[in-house]
């Protein structure tokens, strides 16, 4: 599988659209539980995390990060690096050894991880490992409850916070995209689902206007 432009931005899209979903906990592909933002709780509440969703949604395609260029910590900045310059086997080696060492961090920079891990296996033609790689972001993907686990573990900062969204959704939208192109008629490929007609419509007409 390769990546075209306009499938990661229908990725993103369904990614976007999916972010309303609800759910009462998340845990990290390390298996840990992790913060979900609450009122009272000394990390961004309800409506902070919302309007923090807002602005990322409401951002345009130049001030969106690239997860090899804002891995979220230094620990992946080699292998971030390597995916970058192409540097496949390099990147693989890099970010396999950064992961081991990374699970109890916060849910945006494991998930950047085996983003790029994924990539840089699919471009070694090692389709097992990166369905594995992008597998583990979607076997704990929880719609909005993973997005704002992923706000909470940024604590007040804006820009933090806006871009640890952003690393979660571009990583989850290159997870749906690969299995997707990976697997068709999979129905596990699915995106996840979403009910609030309006809202959807809303980030569907944000980023088709990109």
């Amino acid at each position: 599988m390769r990546r075209t432009s306009v499938g990661l931005k229908l990725s993103l899209t369904l990614t976007l659209a999916a972010c309303a979903t609800h759910g009462a906990a998340v845990s990290s592909p390390g298996g840990q539980t992790l913060p979900v933002a609450a009122a009272g709780s000394g990390v961004p509440g309800d409506d902070e995390a919302e309007a923090t969703i807002k602005e990322t949604v409401d951002l345009s395609k130049d001030e969106w990060i690239a997860l090899e260029g804002s891995p979220g910590t230094a620990a992946l900045v080699p292998g971030a690096t390597a995916v970058a310059k192409k540097q496949w086997a390099q990147a693989r080696r890099s970010l396999e050894v950064a992961l081991g060492g990374l699970q109890n961090a916060p849910i945006d920079q494991q998930f950047a991880g085996l983003a790029l891990l994924g990539r840089a296996c699919d471009f070694l033609n090692d389709r097992k490992a990166a369905e594995k790689a992008y597998g583990a972001i979607l076997d704990v993907w929880k719609g909005e409850t993973t997005v704002r686990a992923a706000i909470a573990s940024a604590g007040h900062d804006g820009k933090a916070r806006r871009e640890a969204v952003q690393r979660v959704l571009l990583a989850v939208g290159e997870a749906l995209y690969f299995m997707s192109a990976e697997k068709p008629d999979d129905n596990d490929a699915s995106p996840p689902r979403y009910t609030r007609e309006t809202q959807t419509n809303g980030y569907r007409r944000s980023i088709s206007a990109r």
